[in-house]
């Protein structure tokens, strides 16, 4: 049985036992981060800090070194920059408020004498581009005439100009009939093709187009049998191609910035609301899917749709349904 000084003692030693512990607890913390004797410990989100900025250091230090300390620095300051533009571009696409077309067209008809509008309709786009050069063609056609009027310069490459019908090669305004001539041409730069529509070619000269595809294609003009501009009876190819309701769209940009693309879809006036709507469609998919490619073939160098909406003459501008892919 134990006396009263011993249960004294032994409790009184307790405490002592106790900070002995955390002492040790302590110093070994003070071991694992600061093994030198003397140091007092730090939490390991600072360390981690210290060490991410030595890192920085270091590497400034290298780029002075090696002469690519203001490149790096340019470089550091775009992206900065490029992230500042990319948060702005979301929060668009998030805070949007779109509507029904079909509410959006039935206001239109209701006012449409109110408001002395003349009916003509257009889908505007407002397109973030990525942070270095882009430049695609989104190429689409109307379900529905939209009324507008388009002269669509066509280039025709062929090995003999005999084989295109005098009802094409005398057509200058709307038609430049050439041969392999020119196509060294654009293989030099002497020929510029950024200002055509379309491009045909015949069967007989299409061995030749390999050496220019990687200057027609980013522009939408290389000739391809599966898309039905290349055939061995060119004027049957231009014939079955030479649709009023084929539009494009140029997304051109060096680096990141909102551009603004409109399209005529028709007005309300001769064309019905299906009949809008299918254009509407028609326009916003066809857009949507030369972006959805680039974006799948290019994963650092992406292009993001912030808004759609549609507009009529005199009328605000509505927010319409867009999911971004």
């Amino acid at each position: 049985m134990l006396s009263y000084g011993r249960l004294l003692t032994k409790s009184s030693r307790t405490p002592v036992l106790t900070n002995a512990t955390l002492n040790i607890a302590k110093r070994t913390k003070t071991l694992k981060y600061y093994p030198l004797l003397g140091q007092s410990y730090k939490n390991p989100k600072r360390i981690k800090e210290e060490a991410e900025q030595a890192a920085l250091k270091a590497k400034m230090i290298e780029s002075i070194k090696n002469g690519t300390y203001e490149e790096e620095k340019a470089e550091a300051e775009r992206q900065s920059k490029f992230k500042v533009f990319l948060e702005e571009a979301n929060k668009i696409y998030e805070k949007r408020n779109p509507v029904s077309m079909i509410k959006v067209l039935k206001d239109i008809r209701s006012e449409l004498n109110n408001k002395q509008s003349n009916g003509l309709c257009f889908l505007n786009f407002n397109i973030a581009t990525p942070i270095n050069k882009i430049n695609l063609k989104a190429q689409f056609n109307l379900a529905h005439d939209n009324g507008e009027v388009i002269k669509n310069k066509t280039l025709v490459l062929v090995s003999d100009l005999k084989e295109v019908s005098p009802t094409y090669a005398e057509d200058k305004e709307s038609f430049h009939v050439a041969g392999v001539d020119v196509i060294n041409q654009i293989m030099t730069g002497e020929f510029d093709v950024s200002g055509f529509e379309r491009c045909y070619a015949s069967a007989s000269i299409s061995s030749k187009l390999g050496s220019v595809a990687k200057l027609l294609g980013p522009l939408g003009l290389m000739p391809s049998a599966k898309r039905g501009t290349i055939g061995k009876d060119i004027n049957e190819v231009i014939a079955s191609n030479s649709s009023n309701l084929q539009r494009k769209i140029i997304i051109e940009s060096e680096g990141p910035e909102f551009l603004k693309k409109v399209v005529q879809i028709g007005n309300v006036n001769s064309l019905s609301d299906v009949q809008i709507l299918e254009n509407v469609i028609a326009v916003r998919d066809g857009v949507n899917s030369t972006i959805e490619v680039h974006n799948t073939n290019n994963k650092k160098n992406q292009a993001n749709l912030c808004s759609l909406t549609f507009e009529c003459n005199k009328f605000e501008p509505a927010e319409i349904e867009y999911t971004r892919k």
